[in-house]
C-alpha cells in the first residue's frame, strides 16, 4: 500500500518490512549524541486501552511497567538486570 512514502528505492518484488532511520533520533541528526537511545514501548498484553489497570488479578500478574534495554547499551551504562 502506498501512503505517500516514497518507495523508488525498493525492489517492486520485495515485500517484507523494512528499516528506515527516524529523522527526529537518526544516527545522523546531531542531537544523536546528546540522546543516544531511543525509547519505543511496547503494548502489555494484560491492558486495553487502560481500562483493566485496577483488576487486582490482573495487577498480579503485571505489577510494575518494564523497562528493556540491549544488553550492548546497558553495558556501557552500568545497567544490570533487576536494575
Amino acid at each position: 500500500m502506498n501512503y505517500g512514502q516514497d518507495l523508488s528505492s525498493r525492489d517492486a518484488d520485495e515485500h517484507i518490512v523494512y528499516f528506515r532511520e527516524p529523522d527526529e533520533c537518526g544516527s545522523e541528526n546531531p542531537l544523536a549524541e546528546k540522546y543516544p537511545l531511543v525509547y519505543l514501548q511496547e503494548h502489555s498484553r494484560f491492558r486495553i486501552h487502560t481500562q483493566w489497570f485496577e483488576v487486582p488479578v490482573l495487577r498480579e500478574l503485571d505489577p510494575e511497567p518494564q523497562g528493556k534495554v540491549n544488553s550492548v547499551d546497558a553495558e556501557a551504562r552500568g545497567v544490570k538486570d533487576g536494575d
